[in-house]
């Protein structure tokens, strides 16, 4: 008659599905990882966000000394319809397009500030160079 128990190959597979569940799940309990984010990520964020929410393109104006101010198309009159700075910000001045459907690009005039700082145009996030 055999003996009931349980054999060390038993034993080995389910400490591997076991470490291999807790790798898993493991970093959704962990703290996220501070990241420094991008100069312009803040000033993105502001003009997508004014874009969507008035439903008009908005150009965002970045100066080489980290200023930056967006503008509404149909609402040049009115000024400024936010304005920053960004201290880390260390390039070519540039000018950026966000349009009512939440999409970004650089202007024509920009293509030395979008190779020092792309941005991904679908979620106008900024992407490592």
């Amino acid at each position: 008659m055999r003996e009931r128990g349980v054999t060390l190959i038993e034993l080995i597979v389910v400490i591997v599905v076991m470490t291999i569940a807790v790798g898993v799940v493991a970093p959704a309990f962990l703290p996220p990882r501070e990241s420094e984010e991008s100069p312009l990520a803040e000033a993105l964020r502001t003009a997508r966000r004014l874009a969507l929410t008035r439903g008009e393109t908005v150009y965002l104006g970045v100066s080489p000394t980290g200023d930056w101010v967006a503008r509404g198309a149909s609402s040049l009159g009115e000024g400024a319809l936010a304005g920053g700075r960004s201290d880390r910000y260390e390039g070519p001045p540039a000018t950026i397009v966000a349009s009512p459907i939440g999409t970004c690009a650089y202007d024509v005039h920009s293509s030395a500030a979008s190779r020092a700082f792309p941005i991904e145009p679908l979620t106008c996030t900024p992407r490592e160079p």
